[in-house]
């Protein structure tokens, strides 16, 4: 289940990197584009001092922007860094505590099962090879005889609803965890996408 959670966080950290990669080539691109184009028109008009600043103006409008949006990728990656990792320390944490309580619950089992085979034997023995279905030494050994047999079946139940119980818990915090890295990486990605639309319209803005 660590796995899951790891495969998950490193799912979401490469998607929003390479969107942020994305948005950031492309942001460039269109600035350097935009101030291309300002140049251009500055000779034809004969204002390339104005045209200059205003190029200017969007390559660094575009290249604060992308920083921005770099920021907010790179924290996002981090974030979800760290809950993967809460998550899978909890996850042994807890893993190891069921191994704990199966353990004293497989012990507890063996016990009381070794205790009434112990039983058993000795009613046997006390009833002797051949004994008297209607003898009392007879009847008390049958007794002990379904006494082990509750006994293991009674033991096996105990250890299969805390193995159950455990196996329950792993994949609540799992899952737990998995929802919190996708809403993080959810929110990132809309945070991310606001960022590169008004990245456009700052460049827009700062052509103008």
């Amino acid at each position: 289940m660590i796995a899951w959670v790891n495969a998950e966080a490193q799912s979401a950290s490469e998607k929003l990197t390479a969107d942020a990669e994305t948005a950031v080539s492309l942001l460039r691109k269109n600035a350097a584009k935009a101030a291309a184009q300002l140049l251009d028109e500055a000779q034809v008009h004969k204002d390339s001092k104005s045209a200059a600043l205003a190029a200017e103006k969007i390559i660094k409008k575009a290249e604060t922007t992308s920083a921005g949006i770099t920021r907010k990728a790179t924290g996002a990656v981090a974030r979800i860094a760290n809950q993967a990792e809460a998550g899978a320390a909890k996850f042994r944490e807890v893993a190891e505590n069921a191994t704990q309580d199966l353990a004293k619950a497989g012990n507890e089992a063996v016990r009381k099962l070794v205790q009434a085979g112990k039983d058993a034997t000795a009613y046997f023995t006390a009833s002797g090879k051949n004994g008297d279905p209607d003898d009392t030494a007879y009847r008390e050994a049958r007794a002990a005889a379904a006494k082990v047999f509750k006994a293991l079946t009674k033991a096996v139940e105990t250890v299969n609803k805390a193995a159950e119980e455990a196996a329950e818990t792993l994949l609540e915090i799992a899952e737990e965890v998995v929802a919190s890295v996708r809403k993080t990486a959810d929110e990132a990605q809309a945070s991310i996408e606001k960022a590169i639309e008004e990245a456009g319209e700052s460049v827009l803005e700062a052509a103008e």
